[in-house]
Parts: C-alpha cells; sequence; structure tokens
C-alpha cells in the first residue's frame, strides 16, 4: 500500500473572472457556515477542479514562507475540512509559483 504523503490546496487565482468569484464564495462558506450557499460536502466537490496535491515536505515549507492557508470553519478552528489555500501564484502550465504570495491576497 502506498501513503498518500500529500496536502490538498485550493487554487484561488486559476480560471475566469466567474469562476474566481464561485472558489472565493465556496471558501467563504466553507470558513462561515452561516453565509454557506451549499454544504460542505457540495462545497468541496464543487472545488475539485481548483485543487492540486503537493507533498507535505514542500506544504511544509510552503506554509512558513506564508503560502498556504487554513480553511476551517470559523467555530471551530480544530476543525479541518482537509483542504488549505494557496496564497502564491499559478501559473497554466507550470503550476505553482512560490515566489511569493500574490498582492490579491493582501487586499482587504
Amino acid at each position: 500500500m502506498i501513503d498518500d504523503d500529500t496536502e490538498s490546496l485550493v487554487i484561488t487565482t486559476y480560471g475566469t473572472d466567474d469562476e474566481r468569484h464561485a472558489v472565493s464564495a465556496l471558501l467563504d462558506g466553507l470558513r462561515n457556515p452561516r453565509t454557506a450557499t451549499v454544504t460542505p460536502r457540495i462545497a468541496l466537490r464543487l472545488l475539485q477542479p481548483f485543487v492540486v496535491s503537493v507533498r507535505r515536505t514542500e506544504a511544509k515549507k510552503y506554509r512558513q514562507r506564508g503560502l498556504i492557508g487554513e480553511i476551517h470553519p470559523t467555530t471551530r478552528p480544530d476543525a479541518s475540512y482537509g483542504i488549505a489555500e494557496w496564497y502564491g501564484r499559478y501559473h497554466h502550465v507550470r503550476g505553482l509559483v512560490a515566489e511569493g504570495a500574490s498582492p490579491d491576497t493582501f487586499v482587504v
């Protein structure tokens, strides 16, 4: 049996404007279930086209650099959906670009 030594990351900077908006809304719903328009199970299914896997050792490095953010309900920080948000850039051919967080990440 092969161990699954990866973590799933949601890419929020990939796709059309409408797709990016939908991904953002789904993540907001996972973080704050009161505002969710779908159940967590449906949200995770809808997010699948925007999910990539990275090795845990790489994810740890990215997390230390501030390139990965956790996704869990605000009322239950101990709970996890098993996915995280990628704050770095994403290239449609090369994939993750770990040179730094996307400037859009810090816009409030």
